[in-house]
């Protein structure tokens, strides 16, 4: 087998297919199925609702190979008057090419041109000439319950031992004083600990071993962590907190308005860092910026893109009718309040 090399990389060739052609729901649609399932040992049919993609394999592939000869086209001058690049490929071509039939090619390229991906131009005893759409962004709230479902699996999945920051300047070679018993899986009854006057003792399992209750401090912090939305912490990052803190939740909360104020990510890392250097201490009264009602427009508007505000806007036309004012106001309302989920959702606010 031949392997890839750093020198193959620039010079193979490769067909490009957008990677948001996949699971995306503007190329899918929901359909009713009849599926037979097992209940009480009995195959018994019920209605589920499932996804169906509404582009084969074969027609994602044909838009790749089509997005190919993009660059020929230009080389051509294969443009019009409005600059749109289009470019010019016979059914046998491609079929050729991918060792399809024609049948099958030209079935592909109705389900392009279905979904908006491709507008044929038919021209007589010549090969048809070809526009190609470009491929719509994945919906923002896919995206969103996606890197959710993320963040969620990785708080569910066991890890060893987390560890928020490590300064190579401060580890030191000293024996351990104390152990955390919390980060034990398991343990070896006869195992032989090292103590500081490095005696040795003999480790024994405490049958009924209950663990101590969580002092007021320790409570109040998992409760601001969790409104503050500071995720993935874990025993350590407790006890780092507060270690850095001497307890105090005032000082904790002072660091979380901070991290708002400077639109920092909200992550146990990040907080423990700002505890450490102690520049929320001189940052003087932090209170969040009030942000205006037209920046709340402009940056919702850059972030959600032209054809989506246009959408928007379509719709309030629609709503309250094409010749009443007001629609510009009713246009930043909403997505004023898009802003503001935007921000309840994690979100950060960069002028």
């Amino acid at each position: 087998m031949e392997y890839f090399t750093v020198g193959d990389i620039a010079n193979q060739g490769f067909y490009p297919i957008p990677e948001k052609l996949f699971n995306n729901k503007h190329y899918q649609k929901r359909v009713k199925k009849i599926k037979k399932v097992k209940e009480k040992s009995l195959m018994v049919p019920k209605e589920i609702n499932t996804t169906e993609e509404l582009l084969s394999d074969t027609s994602k592939i044909v838009y790749g190979v089509m997005c190919r000869y993009l660059n020929y086209s230009l080389q051509n001058g294969w443009f019009d008057k409005d600059k749109k690049v289009y470019i010019k490929l016979s059914v046998t071509t491609l079929a050729e090419m991918l060792n399809k039939s024609r049948d099958t090619i030209i079935k592909c390229k109705k389900q392009l041109e279905t979904v908006g991906l491709l507008k044929i131009i038919k021209e007589q005893h010549k090969a048809d000439t070809f526009y190609l759409g470009k491929v719509k962004d994945r919906p923002e709230e896919d995206i969103v319950m996606e890197v959710e479902s993320r963040i969620k699996d990785e708080i569910q999945t066991p890890k060893i031992l987390e560890v928020d920051n490590i300064d190579p300047s401060k580890v030191s070679d000293k024996p351990v004083e104390s152990f955390d018993l919390e980060v034990v899986e398991s343990f070896d009854p006869i195992r032989v600990l090292p103590i500081r006057d490095n005696k040795r003792v003999v480790a024994e399992r405490k049958e009924n071993h209950t663990a101590a209750p969580e002092d007021d401090f320790t409570k109040n912090l998992k409760n601001l962590l969790l409104e503050s939305a500071v995720k993935n912490t874990n025993s350590n990052t407790l006890k780092n907190i507060t270690t850095l803190t001497n307890g105090d939740i005032k000082e904790v909360e002072r660091a979380i308005a901070f991290m708002k104020l400077k639109n920092k990510s909200m992550t146990p890392g990040i907080l423990v860092a700002i505890l450490r250097d102690g520049d929320y201490k001189n940052s003087g009264s932090i209170t969040p910026k009030e942000i205006r009602r037209d920046e709340k427009i402009e940056f919702m508007a850059s972030k959600l893109g032209e054809t989506e505000v246009r959408r928007l806007r379509g719709l309030v036309l629609s709503e309250i009718g094409f010749e009443c004012t007001g629609v510009d106001d009713q246009l930043g309302n909403i997505l004023c309040r898009k802003f503001n989920e935007y921000l309840a959702k994690g979100g950060v606010y960069v002028q």
